[in-house]
C-alpha cells in the first residue's frame, strides 16, 4: 500500500520517533521513505543518524505528512508551510485536543486529513489509537492511516465526537493503570514483601491480565468470577475494594477526563 510513499513528520518528538521506529520495524515504509522536520536541529540528528532516515527535505514531494508538533503551534506552522502542502497529500495530525475542522481551515482547500489518538504505549509497540476522518479523507486514506498505526500498536475507527470519550479512557489510561500498580505494590511491601518482589509480582500480574482479556475470549466480568471462590481470598480483596467504591471511582476518572477534553478542545477551538 505505501511502497511509493513518502512520509514527512512536520515534529520529531516522543510519538513521532515512536512511529518512525515502528514503521520501520514492521516494513510498512523503509528509511528512505520517512523524512523529518524540526526546529531542533540537534533531534533532527540524532533521529536521521538512529534511523538512516531523512531531514528537512522538501515537503511538497510528500504523500503523507504527520503533524507531530506541539497543538499550541498550529497556526504558525502550517502558515509556514502552506506554500507547500497540496490537496494531494494526506495530512495525518496527532494533535491532542484538535479537531479535524480547525486544521483544515489551515490547509489548502480539499485536502484530506485523518486524526488520530494514540497513547504513550506506543513507546513500547503497543498502543491503542483511535482514529476518524476529516470531511475530504476517503475510506482509502482510513486505510493508509491504519496501516502507519498498526506499526505501533491497535487500531479503531470512531466517529470525531467519541474522540473525547476515547481521550479519556485509552488516552489517559495508562496513568490509571500506573497508579492501579503504585497501590497493588504498595499493597504487596504493606503484606511483608521486599519493594523488589512487589514490583515484580506487579507487573506480570497486570501483563498476564491483559493477556487473558486479550485471547481468552471472556469478557473481563466472567474473567473476574472464575477466580472468585466464595470465601476465598480473592473475594475478600474484591469486597474491599468494592467498600472503597473503586468501580466509581475509575468511571468517574474516566467522565472527568473526558469533560476536561471536551473544555481544552474547546480553548483550541477558539484560540485557532
Amino acid at each position: 500500500m505505501l511502497e511509493n510513499s513518502l512520509v514527512y513528520f512536520l515534529g520529531a518528538g516522543a510519538m513521532a520517533e515512536s512511529m518512525i521506529k515502528g514503521m520501520l520495524a514492521q516494513g510498512v515504509v523503509k528509511p528512505g521513505q520517512i523524512m523529518i522536520n524540526d526546529i531542533r536541529t540537534e533531534r533532527m540528528q540524532e533521529l536521521q543518524e538512529r534511523y538512516s532516515i531523512r531531514a528537512q527535505g522538501r515537503l511538497e514531494q510528500a504523500t503523507i505528512v504527520i503533524l507531530a508538533f506541539k497543538p499550541k503551534d498550529l497556526v504558525s506552522a502550517l502558515k509556514s508551510y502552506k506554500e507547500q502542502l497540496h490537496p494531494g497529500q494526506l495530512v495525518i495530525s496527532l494533535l491532542a485536543g484538535i479537531e479535524t475542522a480547525q486544521i483544515e481551515r489551515h490547509l489548502p482547500p480539499q485536502t484530506p486529513m485523518v486524526r488520530s489518538m494514540p497513547n504513550t504505549a506506543a513507546a513500547v509497540g503497543l498502543a491503542a489509537t483511535a482514529i476518524c476522518p476529516g470531511r475530504w479523507a476517503s475510506g482509502k486514506h482510513l486505510a493508509i492511516a491504519e496501516s502507519l498505526f498498526a506499526a505501533i500498536g491497535s487500531v479503531q475507527r470512531v466517529t470525531e465526537s467519541m474522540l473525547d470519550a476515547v481521550t479519556a479512557l485509552s488516552g489517559s489510561g495508562p496513568a490509571y493503570v500506573y497508579l492501579l500498580a503504585e497501590a497493588m505494590q504498595a499493597g504487596g511491601v504493606a503484606a511483608g514483601l521486599d519493594s523488589a518482589t512487589a514490583h515484580a509480582l506487579t507487573v506480570q500480574t497486570l501483563l498476564g491480565a491483559a493477556e487473558m482479556l486479550k485471547v481468552s475470549g471472556r469478557s473481563a466480568t466472567e474473567l473476574r468470577q472464575q477466580v472468585s471462590s466464595p470465601g476465598g481470598t480473592t473475594l475478600a480483596g474484591l469486597q474491599a475494594l468494592a467498600e472503597y467504591r473503586f468501580s466509581e471511582a475509575v468511571q468517574a476518572a474516566i467522565l472527568q477526563a473526558a469533560q476536561r477534553s471536551r473544555f481544552l478542545a474547546q480553548i483550541a477551538a477558539d484560540s485557532n
